[in-house]
């Protein structure tokens, strides 16, 4: 019922005590306060459930809880964290402000104590119908409603599940721990207090008019008959389910005594086991000290014969390694010796052969520069010479190129006139290509430029596709009736 007492929830928004809740100007706007709750509260539990599956909205698309007052605004509550609990929609919204001592009587002692204080201090419960009130009143009152339609509530808040109402499935909690069927109950108080004010209003109406009632009061007498054996046999009811609730309870007392008994029996078992264990333990313990004493003792003796021998045979090693070392510094001081002999003579012959490779790269370097400056010479003699080439080249490749341009151009304008002029001869495969030469008549041009299959002659009709008499009568050339592929095609010539 109060998600935002969780450590992942950030209730500083709306904590009164926080500057938060001042400027967001809370106190005066309560619709905006409690959506503002219900958007904050954390998104995923613990458990993993989402906020939307807890508090969110059912598939007919209706709100599943609310963020209600414990005292209502109405009422001179305050819009703070401490006057606040999540319930069912409909609960919520059949309560609206008549039921502040049923929600009392829900949160428990501890949060409407709290809800009082902070409705006292940030609203206007001073102007209400609860000034004055106690915390223990109000939640009697509530619990006094609550148990004339079968609900019971603990001391410190929550639904008692050995109510009537719960174990008839009226009320219940569901997964996520939230009250349901609070909506039929507060229904069902608000048409009892109806009830019992038209009784009351009845009762004032008879009083008033005696002479005007008279005829009414048998039927009246009768029906309040039928209303107290209903009532008695309710309470007859009510005074067996508490009987038997009271032998239930006193079983189950008497099953908790028997339990306590055989409890103390097996602690009292378990303590003498516990002590007899103990002392076994301790003589143990006394006897293994013992034998590790005595151990102990053994392996000193043992370590100090062995840490005497490991001196010995230290101080043998170290004066053979002595020896060694310096055995080996005398040869090592030989070595080098003769290696710097060794040195010295080979550095004089790498001098002198460095000395002599200098001599012939003088040499060299001396021979190579008076050829390069032959060279430069020469070409600076031949300069001229090479140029005028380059330029007789170049005029040269220039003229091979117009004159090979000229002849190109020429052969072109010679063939394109053997053309023009070949095309007048019948032997020219190209001569029977001019425009409309095999439609002299103009009858193509009748059948839509497009030769038919089939063409109706002076005789019968005649396939375009295969050649033979009848060509004539079409007013078409001959030639249109050749022999012609699956695609269309002319194959085997002319005719």
């Amino acid at each position: 019922m109060f998600p935002w007492d969780h450590d992942r929830a950030n209730s500083d928004l709306y904590d009164p005590k926080k500057p938060s809740w001042v400027r967001r100007n809370y106190k005066n706007n309560p619709d905006k306060f409690r959506k503002d709750v219900k958007k904050t509260i954390y998104f995923k539990d613990v458990d993993g459930v989402l906020r939307p599956e807890k508090y969110g909205k059912d598939k007919n698309g209706k709100d599943i809880a609310d963020v209600g007052h414990i005292v209502a605004y109405k009422n001179g509550g305050s819009n703070t964290k401490g006057n606040i609990f999540m319930q069912e929609s409909g609960w919520n919204r059949s309560a609206k402000a008549d039921h502040d001592d049923v929600n009392a009587a829900f949160v428990g002692k501890t949060k409407t104590k709290i809800a009082l204080e902070e409705s006292n201090k940030y609203g206007d419960l001073d102007n209400g119908p609860w000034k004055g009130q106690q915390t223990e009143a109000i939640i009697d009152a509530g619990k006094k409603k609550l148990r004339s339609v079968g609900v019971l509530t603990k001391k410190e808040g929550g639904l008692d599940k050995r109510c009537r109402a719960y174990k008839r499935g009226e009320v219940g909690i569901n997964e996520h721990g939230m009250v349901t069927g609070m909506q039929k109950k507060i229904q069902e108080i608000n048409a009892n207090a109806k009830a019992k004010a038209r009784d009351d209003e009845g009762d004032d109406d008879n009083n008033a008019a005696p002479e005007a009632t008279k005829k009414l009061k048998c039927h009246k007498a009768g029906i309040q008959k039928k209303i107290q054996e209903i009532n008695a046999k309710i309470n007859r009811q009510a005074a067996d389910e508490a009987k038997r609730e009271k032998e239930q309870r006193k079983q189950a007392l008497k099953s908790k005594i028997g339990a306590t008994e055989k409890e103390r029996r097996e602690r009292a078992k378990r303590e003498a086991a516990e002590k007899t264990r103990r002392a076994r333990v301790k003589r143990e313990a006394a006897e293994k000290e013992r034998r590790e004493k005595v151990e102990r003792e053994i392996s000193e003796c043992a370590r100090r014969g062995k840490i005497k021998r490991e001196a010995a045979e230290k101080e043998r090693r170290e004066r053979a390694k002595r020896e060694a070392a310096e055995k080996a510094k005398h040869e090592k001081a030989k070595r080098e010796a003769a290696e710097k002999t060794r040195c010295v003579r080979e550095r004089r012959e790498l001098e002198k052969k460095v000395a002599e490779r200098e001599k012939k790269v003088a040499e060299l370097d001396k021979k190579i520069k008076q050829f390069i400056d032959k060279r430069r010479e020469r070409d600076r003699r031949e300069a001229p010479e090479r140029e005028r080439c380059e330029r007789d080249r170049r005029e040269d490749a220039e003229w091979r190129r117009y004159e090979r341009h000229r002849r190109e151009r020429a052969e072109r304008r010679q063939s394109a006139e053997r053309r023009i002029r070949n095309r007048a001869f019948s032997s020219n495969p190209l001569y029977y290509q001019r425009r409309g030469y095999y439609d002299i008549g103009r009858m193509l041009g009748h059948y839509g430029n497009i030769m038919p299959a089939r063409i109706q002659g002076y005789h019968r009709m005649y396939r375009t596709s295969s050649s033979g008499p009848g060509w004539m009568g079409t007013g078409l050339h001959h030639s249109n009736f050749q022999r012609r592929d699956s695609r269309g095609r002319f194959t085997n010539g002319f005719y």
